[in-house]
Parts: C-alpha cells; structure tokens; sequence
C-alpha cells in the first residue's frame, strides 16, 4: 500500500500555505473578526458610540441597541418616550436611526425625520425641539458646542445658523473648525472667528470626516478618500474606494475606510488592503456595506455593516483556522 499524499492532500496544504501567506500580508490584526455568533446579523447598523458607563450603542435602521459583548437588547421606539415637551408623538415616523453622538447622561440621535435623545438614566426617548422632521445627516461635538447638519440647514446648540451652503451630507469637527460636506465641496467654519470659507472644491458629494494622528483631516467622499493638510491648506493623498460611508484611524495609524464594497486599510506607508465578506468563513466581515466605524476607549474596533457588526480586539489574542475556512470546503 502506497503511503504517498493523495492529490486532494497536496491540494488542501497549498490552498492552506497560500492562505497563511494571504493573512500575513493583512495587516494586524485584521486577520478575523469577532462576530459574536451572528447575535446582529439581522441588522443593518447605521451608527456606534459609547456611553461612560462602557456600554456600546447601536443605532440600526429599526431602532436603538445596547451591546456589553454578551446581550443585546433593543431599546427602540416602542420601548417608551417622554411627553414632558407637552405632547405625544409618533417615534416610528422617524424612520431610521442615522447618526449618534454621547453626552454625559444621554444619547442625541439624528434620524431621517427629526432629532431625539434617548436618557441613559430613564431609558426614555424625547423629541428635541428643532429639526424636527428634516432629514439629519450627522451630529458632533466640537469646541464645547453641539452641532446637527440636516440636509438643508446647520444647527448650533439647537439655533439654526444662517449660511449659505446648499444640501449638506455630513459634518465633522475639532477645537478649532467644523467641516461642512456638502454636493460639490467642503465647507469650513472657524469656530472660534465665525467665519466660513471653502476648504476643498471639485469633489461629489462630502461623505464624512476623521482627524489623523498628524493633525491633518481625512475626507471622505463618493469616488476617494482625501487627507488634507490643514497646517499647509493642501491636498497631501488619495485613495479612490467606492463610496466613503465612514473613517476611522485605529492605534496602529491605519486608516480604516468604510465602504460600499467592504473595508480598507491604508497602512502608514500607504499600502491598501481591501477586506469582504466571505460567507464560508466564520470570522469574516460581518458585511459588505460598511456604514459605520468606531473606535472605542480600549482600541477596540468596532466596525457597522448591513449585516450586523464586526469587532477587532485591540490587544493581541491567538487566532485560529479551521480547515474549511482555509478550504472552503466543508470537510
């Protein structure tokens, strides 16, 4: 009898030897994805921020989530609501919940048709006074002020400011600035001076914003991903990637951009990686429509998908492979 590898053998250690060098080639630790089980799976996750309590909030198209790693428990419109503003309303004609920010004992939530707070004390909802039924594209906090950019207007501390800047896609901010994308170019508004002028032309659509650990300003658009200068005003890189949805950089100084397509990574010597989903692998991208990225206080990557959310630990942990994910076969 022939000891000899059979064919099928020598085929599953190359497949095996080339997929460790495919993995090496990511960088760390993007090599799997905690996916907890597919607890999410069933959501499409549009925002995540933390409260101070360590608790992970997700705002999904059909409601408000938290998440401690083990239980997740919708908090969402039929949970209960505060009329103290002096009359009911109708949380689910909000429609989807679109962008989060935190506060020390609240949630402010922009959603497609108004603006709401979720109590992290009581657990109720309540419809701010402004904005109400506009479309609201993002929310930040910047310089000590709250700002809400809904699609044809610009709040500061719940007053509407009056600015010339046609339909607004998203905003983001630092001590210093706030960043206005909008259809055609983004917009900066100095804080501090009250005055607004144009940062970048020539773009489609201004998707969203990230600060990079050299003090420059990643943004994100329809067509590529832009680093600008803001000590020199100028255009530094590009990354051309299908629709921008979210950034974020993560410790290592990756810069993690969110997709229509998946996920890439811009490495600090501007190498890019292109990550999807793989539904023959357990520990794959949760999805491919990657709507949010989010940084937690311990590193934590914590990445929002169509399909639910992805994490990446921030410490180092063993990986492992089983056969069929190195295969794609089943035995």
């Amino acid at each position: 009898m022939s000891h000899s590898p059979s064919f099928k053998s020598l085929f599953v250690l190359v497949i095996a030897l080339l997929k460790g060098i495919i993995l090496q080639a990511l960088p760390h630790p993007y090599y799997q994805f905690q996916n907890w089980d597919g607890k999410t799976l069933q959501l499409c996750i549009r925002s995540i921020v933390q409260s101070d309590d360590g608790m992970i909030w997700l705002g999904a198209e059909d409601g408000l989530y938290s998440f401690d790693g083990y239980h997740l428990q919708r908090r969402s419109m039929d949970f209960g609501y505060d009329t103290s503003v002096g009359r009911d309303w109708d949380m689910t004609s909000l429609g989807c919940l679109t962008c989060m920010v935190t506060d020390s004992d609240s949630l402010m939530i922009g959603c497609e048709r108004g603006l709401i707070s979720f109590n992290l004390r009581t657990y109720k909802f309540r419809q701010l006074p402004y904005a109400q039924g506009e479309h609201v594209r993002g929310v930040v906090r910047a310089a000590g002020h709250e700002w809400v950019a809904t699609q044809h207007a610009l709040y500061r501390d719940g007053k509407k400011m009056h600015l010339e800047l046609g339909e607004l896609y998203s905003v983001g901010g630092d001590d210093t600035y706030l960043y206005i994308g909008t259809q055609e170019k983004v917009m900066r508004y100095d804080i501090r001076r009250e005055r607004l002028d144009e940062m970048l032309g020539g773009i489609w659509i201004a998707t969203c914003f990230a600060a990079s650990p050299q003090g420059n300003v990643w943004v994100g658009t329809s067509q590529q991903v832009i680093e600008w200068d803001r000590a020199e005003e100028k255009e530094l890189s590009r990354h051309p990637v299908p629709v921008a949805k979210s950034l974020c950089v993560d410790q290592r100084g990756n810069l993690l951009m969110g997709t229509d397509n998946g996920l890439f990574i811009a490495e600090k010597n501007r190498k890019v990686h292109h990550i999807r989903h793989d539904a023959r692998v357990g520990e794959s991208l949760a999805g491919d429509a990657v709507w949010c990225l989010f940084r937690d206080r311990d590193d934590n990557i914590w990445i929002g998908t169509n399909s639910g959310i992805s994490m990446v630990a921030s410490e180092h942990r063993l990986t492992t492979y089983t056969l069929p994910s190195i295969t794609g076969e089943s035995t």
